[in-house]
């Protein structure tokens, strides 16, 4: 129940997105390499990996940066620590990046989870996944 608390309903908010976003882009890559290794199975994987997309990965995104930006607004307004840079150089750009996954997720689901489509797939999902992992980093040490 501390959590509820006002403010650190805040934070509850970000790291609950966050965690969210990690497990879902997490699941997304798996799927991804599982549609590539497994060609019997690849519509059933594209379309999961797509739904993973629609269901996980976009409300837990709009969750973890409302929450941030409420925290941010809150605790540091006007001058916001470095630390908390990355995790908006991370987001900002990486909308760009969960969008074009969205975009070929559906693609790759249409097209029965085969080709290029799901090649590229199984590369940007792991390289945003790593991203999201160098943001946590940066939120949980807070250097400089």
């Amino acid at each position: 129940m501390v959590c509820f608390v006002v403010p650190n309903f805040r934070v509850f908010l970000h790291v609950f997105g966050a965690m969210a976003l990690v497990g879902g882009v997490g699941a997304l890559a798996v799927l991804s390499f599982a549609t590539r290794s497994r060609p019997d199975h690849s519509v059933l994987l594209s379309r999961l990996a797509f739904r993973t997309f629609l269901l996980v990965v976009l409300p837990a995104f709009i969750v973890m940066r409302v929450g941030a930006q409420l925290v941010v607004d809150k605790e540091y307004p006007g001058n916001a620590p470095g630390w908390v840079g990355v995790g908006f150089i991370v987001t900002e750009p990486g909308l760009i990046v969960l969008i074009a996954i969205g975009v070929i997720a559906f693609m790759s689901s249409r097209r029965g989870g085969s080709g290029r489509l799901a090649t590229a797939l199984a590369v940007l999902a792991p390289i945003y996944l790593l991203a999201l992992g160098i943001a946590m980093w940066a939120m949980t040490t807070k250097p400089g």
